[in-house]
């Protein structure tokens, strides 16, 4: 009888005992793969959070490398001191752009493991850079050579330097070989004349706009190439809208997916990172 029971009760301190260990290891178990879970969380959200500080770097490169083309293309006047168009073409080539503009070179190549779609279209955008910067500075001498060696270009300049004279003169001290280079130039790119720069008033007069016009059409004859060129800069800076508006997307998302070799691979209770 006596044995019995401590047999009972042994096996109940055993089973105690057991279930304790159990609970223990459980708990143990629980607790560190808690632990794993908020260690990986925690590397997950820095690593988003270097990529979102990569994405305001890439928005300040998108922003001002597209200024730097619509200032070599478009606003001429900027230019006449070359030291200007060096400087821009120096700073902004994309050789140069990841340093300049502390982008993390690996950190971008990285975005095409977690948001493919849109750093394959920001990709294109990046690699085109180099090109569109040096077609729009190509655009811009060739044609100034052009004009300034067209046939009836120094007709138009005695005439203007004629209309800005006299009692109805209207010259401020600007240059007349160069005020009507930038008419035909405008011109040329098809600028609406209430958005010329300061040749809009001389060129207001029918007689100058006329024969403006004619060495435009000419040079336009000659010129398909670099109107081709005029066209894809205008997409690239018009271009340059819809990548930060998909960089501004992935600044404000907050989940990530895929996999990499900074954090592995991303399981779905882990795509939101806050």
């Amino acid at each position: 009888m006596g044995g019995g029971v401590d047999l009972i009760i042994s096996s109940v301190i055993v089973g105690a005992l057991i279930s304790g260990l159990i609970g223990a290891l459980s708990g143990l178990v629980l607790a560190l793969a808690s632990a794993r879970f908020h260690d990986r969380s925690a590397r997950l959200l820095a690593h988003h959070l270097k990529h979102k500080e990569n994405f305001m770097a890439l928005e300040r490169a998108v922003v001002e490398t597209s200024q730097a083309a619509h200032k070599i293309l478009l606003e001429q006047s900027i230019y006449r001191n070359n030291q200007k168009i060096d400087y821009i073409m120096g700073q902004m080539l994309t050789g140069r752009l990841f340093a300049h503009y502390g982008i993390n070179a690996p950190l971008y190549k990285d975005m095409e493991k977690h948001w493919p779609d849109i750093f394959y279209r920001i990709d294109r955008h990046v690699k085109d850079i180099e090109p569109m910067l040096n077609t729009a500075l190509n655009v811009h001498i060739s044609f100034s050579e052009m004009i300034k060696n067209a046939e009836g270009f120094n007709d138009l300049v005695e005439e203007y330097k004629k209309y800005t004279s006299g009692p109805r003169g209207i010259n401020k001290g600007h240059l007349p070989d160069e005020m009507c280079r930038e008419a035909v130039y405008d011109l040329l790119l098809d600028f609406p004349k209430e958005t010329w720069d300061r040749s809009n008033s001389v060129f207001q007069n029918d007689s100058l706009l006329s024969k403006a016009k004619e060495i435009a059409d000419e040079i336009k004859s000659n010129a398909s190439t670099l109107l081709g060129g005029v066209e894809n800069v205008k997409n690239f800076i018009s271009g340059a809208g819809t990548i930060m508006g998909d960089l501004e997307k992935l600044e404000l998302n907050e989940k990530m997916k895929g996999c990499c070799e900074y954090i592995g691979c991303i399981p779905k209770r882990h795509l939101r990172t806050k």
